[in-house]
């Protein structure tokens, strides 16, 4: 996957409010359409449980997870990325560059919760090399996690913006994602998809 974001990682806090970026951060802070659905998931987990944000960015979402009490663990593709991400953050997350079929090998695990959020899955750029990001997410997970991960609402998108131009990302469908988490192993157990949202989660278990 291409570090698409090598040149945007300094500035790349300014997309978000500040809340979002300043301790103690919002759980799912990233994942605007989403947050309550999140927030729920967020909230069955045990105390201190460990977490893997692997999808992390400049740090936001794993921000707002250690300062909830989680045991976070914070990767990311892209090397920028990951250096903002570390400034960010509290001195006893780990924070590690890792592509999502390489988690097994770069993180410890395994974790109660994996979040892949901001609209990331769509780096994939296609069908197989998703389904072995998702794959690469469920080895980490422990036998009771839950990965949650989200996407724009590419459909809407289409439809109100039909001139629009993804370059060599592959847009898919909430019913292609389900697809594509059962042919990584996942059984999808919700869901903030609406028509009207211009983002959803699905939270999965392995």
């Amino acid at each position: 996957m291409p570090d698409y974001y090598r040149d945007l990682a300094v500035d790349y806090h300014w997309i978000f409010a500040d809340e979002i970026v300043n301790p103690p951060g919002v759980i799912g802070g990233t994942s605007v359409s989403s947050r309550e659905f999140i927030r729920s998931v967020v909230d069955a987990l045990p105390p201190g449980a460990p977490v893997l944000d692997c999808a992390c960015g400049i740090g936001t979402d794993a921000m707002a997870l250690a300062h909830a009490g989680f045991q976070v663990t914070a990767t990311d593709g892209g090397p920028a990325m990951v250096a903002q991400a570390r400034r960010r953050l509290p001195a006893d997350v780990e924070v590690l560059t890792s592509r999502w079929e390489d988690l097994s090998a770069a993180v410890s695990g395994p974790y109660e919760l994996v979040l892949c959020l901001g609209n990331s899955l769509v780096h994939t750029g296609s069908r197989e090399a998703m389904v072995a990001a998702l794959s690469g997410m469920r080895q980490v997970l422990s036998p009771t996690g839950t990965l949650i991960v989200d996407s724009r609402n590419w459909e809407l998108l289409y439809r109100e913006r039909r001139r629009i131009v993804v370059g060599d990302r592959e847009p898919f469908t909430p019913a292609d994602l389900e697809a594509r988490l059962a042919e990584a192993g996942f059984t999808v157990v919700g869901s903030s998809y609406r028509p009207e949202n211009p983002q959803y989660a699905v939270a999965a278990k392995g």
